[in-house]
């Protein structure tokens, strides 16, 4: 693999598609009165967000704050237990229960610091201007104000962003956590400033990365990519490469070690959270003899049955072991699933569709299903998926119509934006980066639980690369458009 050169002189390739807007001199002092504008432009977008967001917000009485999931419920008993003394545990119908450990405290601490539920959600939604500002604000710096512009309304109008933003879960808090640590460390590597500047905003960038793991714990196999972030970015020599790398992991690792150790303490699990290894068990290999055997997960889970906790783990890597093709298949789809399903169950919630959820399999099993059905009787196929996937409402499949043409073109824009992917320079890191960031993300939730929520802390990552992906085949566009203008009537002329 080819890094950064050591030498800080070197220069980077020249980038005709972001070289003109990318000049730190002409980003001092813009000129054109479109790049003079351009922070406000991007200040204007975020405040989008914000008002939309916040128009969504439930009334006070905060009913429709909670997620069908019962996940939502969960956080507020906890906050409510840390507020009346009951320790990290949950307050239910006044009684302290038995201290958690299946989630972690950074959401629970995040509601308990409010003094109503509603002032959480409203700070959520600054939280989310603040995510679609940084993003763009990055990208600005580095590509200019058109792919920033790009990058900017992609997040600002993901839906599944804006439904999760008005519920008391942890999406919207958890990417703002690990793109806001991601992006700290890549703006503060840039220009190979001196070591010693550089301890501030890596100590700060790795504080947001160990809230974020106290967050969700399931970030903590997301450090795959900040575990090697300074290594490939930055262009100092190897040794202050080194102790930079060892700084950003710093709290999030002690973070891990010493929740795992209060769990050990509390109720013999090493682990940050025992849910993890439940996931892994009824997920993953429930879903490789899913996939193995014909029938949906419901059907493979009723036929695990239940297990000791301490034998999840190895029992679910046994299965994986004896079904490896299926296992295979099961990541594969659900990644894609992942990758562009539209949000749903949430958007029937708050627009009052559908109030009540039976337990069914997921959706990516159940599309498996339907598209089966769909290649032998068609019609059939479609009355049941319109009636059961869209509950028969006009206004579900119009905006999940939405939701997949946005996602495609985000898509389309992320492909393009690969081809910047580079180890050879400084902004080439930065999209290998942010792309191999938002692969981790989603391959953590390539499972059937895999939903649209899942792929939410992906956004910002995928929203950058792809609006330099857009910038660049509108630039090849505008190139090949002024070349058939230049050329000669003569070579344009058909042969006769």
């Amino acid at each position: 693999m080819t890094i950064l050169s050591d030498d800080p002189g070197q220069s980077e390739p020249r980038d005709p598609v972001t070289e003109a807007n990318t000049d730190p001199e002409r980003l001092r002092n813009p000129g054109p009165a479109s790049h003079r504008n351009g922070w406000w432009m991007l200040l204007a977008i975020a405040l989008v967000t914000i008002i939309v967001r916040l128009a969504l917000l439930p009334d006070r009485d905060g009913t429709r704050a909670l997620d069908p999931s019962g996940d939502s419920l969960a956080y507020v008993e906890l906050a409510e237990g840390l507020r009346h003394g009951c320790g990290f545990a949950r307050l239910h119908d006044g009684k302290c229960l038995n201290p958690e450990i299946d989630r972690t405290p950074g959401y629970p601490l995040f509601l308990a610091t409010f003094s109503n539920f509603r002032a959480a959600l409203i700070v959520q939604v600054l939280l989310a201007g603040v995510i679609v500002f940084a993003a763009g604000a990055f990208v600005y710096l580095n590509w200019g104000i058109g792919a920033a512009l790009v990058a900017s309304t992609f997040i600002a109008l993901d839906l599944p962003s804006i439904v999760y933003a008005a519920e008391l879960m942890t999406e919207t808090l958890f990417t703002a956590c690990f793109a806001l640590a991601t992006l700290l460390a890549l703006y503060a590597l840039n220009g190979n400033p001196r070591v010693q500047r550089l301890l501030i905003p890596m100590l700060g960038a790795s504080a947001l990365l160990s809230f974020g793991l106290l967050t969700r714990p399931i970030g903590e196999f997301g450090l795959a990519v900040p575990a090697i972030l300074v290594l490939l970015v930055s262009s100092a020599p190897w040794p202050q490469r080194l102790g930079l790398q060892l700084l950003l992991l710093s709290l999030p690792l002690l973070t891990i070690a010493g929740w795992s150790l209060r769990n050990h303490a509390v109720a013999g699990v090493a682990a940050p959270s025992s849910i993890g290894a439940s996931n892994f068990f009824y997920y993953r290999a429930g879903g490789t003899l899913a996939f193995s055997s014909g029938s949906g997960w419901l059907g493979a889970v009723n036929q695990l049955g239940t297990r000791p906790e301490n034998h999840l783990t190895s029992d679910a890597f046994a299965i994986i072991e004896e079904h490896p093709l299926a296992f295979a298949e099961m990541t594969t789809w659900s990644l894609l699933f992942v990758a562009l399903a539209p949000v749903r169950t949430p958007l029937d919630h708050i627009l009052g569709v559908q109030q009540s959820f039976p337990i069914q399999d997921p959706g990516s099993i159940r599309l498996r299903a339907d598209l089966r059905t769909l290649a032998t009787s068609p019609r059939a196929a479609l009355v049941t998926i319109y009636r059961n996937e869209f509950d028969g409402s006009p206004a579900i499949t119009a905006l999940t119509g939405l939701q997949m043409f946005s996602v495609i073109l985000l898509w389309i824009g992320v492909i393009a934006g690969l081809s910047f992917a580079s180890t050879r320079s400084y902004r080439g890191a930065c999209i290998l980066i942010l792309a191999a960031t938002a692969f981790v993300l989603m391959l953590l939730a390539a499972g059937p639980e895999g939903t649209a929520r899942l792929r939410i802390p992906t956004l910002p990552f995928l929203a950058m690369v792809a609006g330099v992906g857009w910038t660049r085949l509108a630039t090849r566009r505008r190139a090949q458009r002024r070349r058939r203008r230049i050329q000669p009537s003569s070579l344009r002329a058909s042969p006769t």
